[in-house]
């Protein structure tokens, strides 16, 4: 099972970065000589590189009874050694006895966070959900 980023996500990265990088091309021919017109090229290959990377790079796999976060460092934990899954605000952090994992459900496709929550709480291990605070304003 593998699980993608959003894809506003991807199209913000895709978008910033042609908007980063056409404007330092058109500074870097027009004008006078300053340094900050490569700045919007490099941060516009930046975003280009981050959007066609989560393009092609799942979010999360799950292989092999093991949990694997794509990113620029990624990070795996076997879910048999998970002992405990805790939800707080929507964030999914996975505890073994050594490290952590923190899924961030916000850079999850939206039609496959239901399903990262039910394979998530399928899984037999204790799943702490913290509920919301209502909070009285006087």
């Amino acid at each position: 099972m593998t699980v993608k980023y959003r894809k506003t996500l991807i199209w913000k990265e895709l978008i910033l970065g042609s908007l980063f990088f056409i404007s330092g091309i058109y500074f870097a021919l027009s004008g006078p000589y300053n340094f900050l017109r490569y700045g919007f090229i490099v941060v516009g290959l930046l975003h280009l590189i981050t959007g066609i990377y989560q393009l092609k790079v799942p979010y999360l796999k799950f292989n092999n009874g093991s949990l694997i976060r794509g990113g620029l460092i990624s990070k795996s934990i076997s879910l048999s050694e998970v002992e405990r899954i805790r939800k707080f605000a929507g964030d999914y952090t996975l505890y073994a006895s050594d490290k952590k994992l923190k899924i961030n459900s916000e850079l999850v496709c939206k039609t496959q966070r239901k399903e990262l929550n039910e394979f998530l709480s399928s899984l037999d291990i204790t799943f702490e959900e913290t509920p919301s605070q209502k909070y009285k304003y006087s």
